[in-house]
């Protein structure tokens, strides 16, 4: 019997795949395995072209040639790729900045997309042998030329987002590669005439693109600054002692508790400023709403100096890439395991140099501004993944300002990059995770405090004065029936598209056979809704609703149970000392540990789902072994309970200030 596999991730590639399953069964020895991703081949759109072929099809991900194992492997494997190019002499030189690498500042956005080509090739080579195919077809199997930066987020614009949709050949030409390596015959099938137009519109306008609305972005924030009154400056600027970076308002809310606890001592000086990367700006609001004052925007300190040195910057980066361009160097070390990546790569890594280490430039400049202008005694950061955080620590390190990041999240599982801690020390909710990230994050135990959640705190005082029947009317809910609330999850590197839509449809099916409950789905901030409207409107769902902008603490608050996957609500719920069900139906192991510790019950398969539901809303003996171990999880997790959290970290940041007393700074 004769093997082919045909390899797409498009759904468009379907009627294409179709022909060429036709053709190859013509032949009676012959077999095909459709391997891809975001086929939706899930439950009724189980791609109906194929059903006079079912014994002769098979259909899979890429994920089904994988197991734990191998993807601990890869996220090792992934970071010495990484790290390997740091050592790389020519690429360090054209990519350090102030005696800063620019490279270290996007590591944290470069990770997972990394991550994915070394998964490809990993899951590739499983394939090949177990499956042993006499050939391999690739169909349209292009990857995002926007693989590591979400440009709509900066523009919202409906044009730059097609262009930044336009796909490159990534895929294909590192399976064909490993193909070849393994002596199997590989064909690359092009799908769309306009792909390689809207690649070369990507790649000459993006970058151009970006800085317009960038700019626009820029300026429209500081009209914020100068036509309001959270300024609040007099003669002499605040900030002198503590500056507090803000972006997001997940983050306000793990900050706002702290900044009110450091300023109960008038001696200290806090000064937070606040970053949005969308044209919204939802943590200003948060911070305005609760009188976190003085503040300022962190497009301010964008000058027209610092834009003259990101133009200077640009051109430079620019003559360093068509330098490693020719570099034969360079070239070899993007190779990995013998397959070579300078083909499948060097489009991503001229958009890298165009754009990502041109904006990485602009805040590092940014944050010397800040540094100049505030001489901070410490710098309080709420991640060091995003390139402004990154780039604040590695600056602060450059003047001998100490920094510190607030965890806002559990910071533990799968979800948590192995990239180096880039911050003096991190503040933690719990023991489990100060044991788990030493490691994880490649730095010594004692970077790492617990504190606690201080974000808690803020969404506790929220609640004090909420009344139930008040969120209620706001969603039109029935108040005479059982809440159950679902946080939903976007597409991502542990949620593909298949697994997304198998875990909705599921759910939603279970939804409908249990009209006494009443569901709400709260999506994921970078979530759209369209799959849940369209699996609502299909499947003829009464009894839920979708919704994003409404407070999650409010909705857990009155809930009677809440549905996930791996979400840190399920935590947050459980500090709220509501029972957790983790639903998990992809065959993989879970990827945070509610279920294996047993403060959550697990779902594996689709019929469990409704009995689970009841156990957990009804049977004595499960809610108190449930109350018993989310107590002990809670603990280990997210430390006490006890309303202290903030001051925690607020005399943590005073014992760092203390601490850092008589080093010389480059202010």
């Amino acid at each position: 019997m004769n093997k082919y596999i045909i390899i797409t991730s498009s759904r468009k590639g379907t009627n294409t795949a179709m022909l060429w399953t036709r053709r190859i069964l013509r032949d009676k020895n012959n077999r095909v395995v459709i391997v891809g991703k975001d086929l939706y081949i899930a439950h009724e759109r189980r791609i109906p072209t194929f059903e006079n072929f079912e014994s002769e099809v098979v259909f899979k991900e890429f994920d089904d040639y994988l197991n734990e194992k191998d993807t601990e492997d890869i996220r090792r494997n992934t970071i010495e790729f990484m790290e390997s190019l740091s050592r790389n002499r020519s690429f360090r030189k054209a990519t350090t900045y102030q005696s800063i690498s620019l490279w270290n500042t996007v590591m944290g956005y470069c990770f997972y997309p990394f991550f994915k080509v070394i998964k490809l090739i990993k899951a590739t080579e499983n394939m090949i042998k177990i499956e042993n195919p006499k050939k391999i077809i690739v169909l349209n199997n292009y990857d995002s030329f926007l693989f590591w930066y979400d440009i709509t987020k900066e523009t919202h614009g409906k044009i730059i987002s097609w262009i930044a949709s336009s796909r490159m050949e990534t895929h294909g030409k590192i399976i064909s590669w490993v193909a070849n390596l393994r002596k199997i015959p590989s064909e690359n099938i092009e799908l769309n005439i306009f792909s390689r137009l809207r690649h070369s519109l990507a790649k000459n306008l993006l970058p151009f693109l970006f800085r317009i609305f960038s700019n626009y972005h820029e300026n429209l924030r500081k009209r914020i600054c100068l036509n309001s009154k959270i300024d609040r400056r007099v003669s002499e600027p605040y900030g002198k002692k503590i500056v507090v970076i803000i972006r997001g308002p997940s983050a306000a809310y793990a900050m706002i508790p702290v900044v009110q606890e450091l300023r109960k001592n008038s001696k200290n000086e806090v000064l937070v400023i606040s970053e949005d990367t969308l044209l919204n700006n939802d943590t200003l609001g948060v911070l305005r709403k609760e009188g976190v004052l003085p503040c300022r925007i962190y497009e301010s300190y964008i000058t027209e100096n610092v834009r003259k040195r990101m133009t200077e910057a640009s051109r430079f980066l620019k003559g360093k890439w068509r330098e490693l361009e020719n570099d034969e160097n360079f070239r070899r070390c993007l190779s990995f395991q013998s397959v070579p990546l300078w083909e499948a790569m060097k489009d991503k890594f001229s958009f890298l140099f165009s754009i990502l280490f041109t904006d990485a430039v602009k805040h590092i400049e940014t944050v010397m501004r800040i540094v100049h202008v505030e001489k901070p005694d410490i710098i309080v950061l709420v991640d060091d993944f995003g390139i402004v955080e990154r780039a604040a620590s590695l600056v602060a390190k450059l003047n001998a300002i100490p920094t510190l990041v607030i965890a806002y999240g559990m910071e533990v599982g799968k979800t948590v990059p192995p990239i180096q801690l880039s911050v003096d020390k991190m503040a933690v909710w719990g023991k489990a995770v100060k044991s788990y990230l030493p490691e994880r994050r490649r730095a010594s135990p004692k970077s790492f405090v617990i504190t606690g959640n201080p974000s808690f705190e803020y969404r506790s005082r929220v609640l004090k004065d909420f009344r139930r029947e008040e969120i209620y009317h706001q969603l039109g809910l029935d108040i005479h029936k059982d809440l159950i609330v679902f946080t939903s999850q976007p597409v991502q590197l542990f949620m593909t598209q298949d697994k997304r839509y198998t875990l909705l449809y599921t759910l939603y099916n279970a939804m409908k056979k249990i009209p006494d409950k009443q569901f709400v789905v709260k999506l994921h901030p970078l979530e759209s809704a369209g799959l849940h409207e369209l699996l609502i409107r299909r499947m003829k769902i009464e009894n839920a609703i979708i919704v994003k902008n409404v407070d999650l603490f409010k909705l857990l608050s009155v809930c009677k149970l809440l549905t996930t996957s791996f979400s840190t609500s399920a935590l947050e719920a459980m500090m709220l000392d509501k029972p957790v069900i983790v639903i998990n139906l992809s065959g993989d192991p879970d990827i945070m540990p509610y279920a294996e510790r047993g403060a959550a019950l697990g779902v594996y398969k689709e019929e469990d789902i409704i009995p689970t539901i009841r156990r957990a809303l009804y049977d004595p003996e499960t809610k108190k072994e449930l109350a018993r171990n989310r107590s002990k999880f809670v603990y280990e997790y997210a430390y006490k309970i006890d309303g202290k959290a903030s001051r925690r970290v607020a005399d943590l940041i005073m014992k760092m200030i203390e601490g850092s007393k008589g080093q010389n700074k480059r202010i």
